[in-house]
């Protein structure tokens, strides 16, 4: 259909019931290059209905974290968010994430890693660098993320306790 308010109607409708989406996957993963940004949210909401759809079409969603829209790649963390073995699969393409332009970007980033706290052990460095992030969401969101992972609140201990003297 010509219109996107119809294409998202139709996922919609299909994300009703995640049988629907199992079995018709692969056209909801074709949505994901729509002209449309809500077309493309929408495909991202209903492969997230279901962990097993992130995991099976995790690459489809990752890529979605360079779209050019801010919704599409915060929708596309939320989705991952979803499936733990997509996340420690993509960890590198989520904590790239992290030097994202939009503050609410980077803080569902951390939010994403904070869900492991191995992934918070084998990405701490670049967690600890958003203590210096010119947003204090993403700040809070860094020092909850740590908080995960007792071995990298050990290690950096003098990073977050500097976050005592913070003025926000």
């Amino acid at each position: 259909d010509s219109f996107e308010g119809v294409r998202c109607a139709a996922i919609g409708a299909l994300a009703k019931s995640s049988e629907m989406v199992a079995k018709h996957g692969e056209a909801i993963v074709r949505k994901l290059e729509d002209s449309f940004e809500g077309v493309r949210c929408a495909a991202i909401g209903a492969l997230a209905k279901s962990s097993e759809m992130v995991a099976k079409h995790g690459e489809a969603i990752v890529r979605k974290l360079e779209d050019s829209d801010r919704d599409v790649r915060f929708a596309a963390l939320l989705a991952l968010a979803r499936s733990p073995e997509t996340v420690a699969k993509h960890g590198e393409a989520i904590v790239w994430k992290l030097e994202d332009s939009d503050g609410d970007v980077r803080r569902d980033a951390l939010g994403v890693l904070a869900e492991s706290p191995e992934m918070v052990a084998k990405y701490g460095e670049a967690i600890v660098r958003k203590l210096e992030d010119s947003d204090e969401d993403v700040r809070r969101a860094a020092l909850g993320a740590l908080a995960e992972s007792p071995e990298t609140v050990a290690k950096h201990g003098e990073a977050i306790v500097r976050k005592l003297e913070d003025s926000d």
